[in-house]
């Protein structure tokens, strides 16, 4: 009964990455996700674009696939939008 088990954790193990790769994706992501943090939406789109392009196919980018995905569309969309001013937003009547 061990084999069974055995070979079903290897078949569901996530991906060996090298470590390098994944570190200097990890990194990537980070560093654009403080630029949306800040508001720099343009700078975050093109780090993030750089990024994508830079390790387009790799597996990492792959698993991140989905977070990538929000962070563009949240940057794309704060870069065609101006930021609503607070005081607008609410009226004190």
């Amino acid at each position: 009964m061990l084999f069974p088990a055995l070979a079903l954790s290897l078949l569901t193990a996530p991906p060996v990455l090298s470590c390098a790769q994944g570190t200097a994706i990890q990194d990537g992501l980070e560093q654009v996700r403080k630029q949306m943090e800040k508001r720099q939406w343009d700078r975050a789109y093109t780090d993030l674009r750089a990024l994508l392009d830079k390790h387009e196919g790799s597996e990492e980018m792959m698993i991140e696939s989905d977070s990538i995905r929000v962070d563009m569309k949240r940057i794309v969309f704060w870069r065609t939008h101006q930021e609503p001013d607070p005081a607008t937003l609410l009226s004190g009547a």
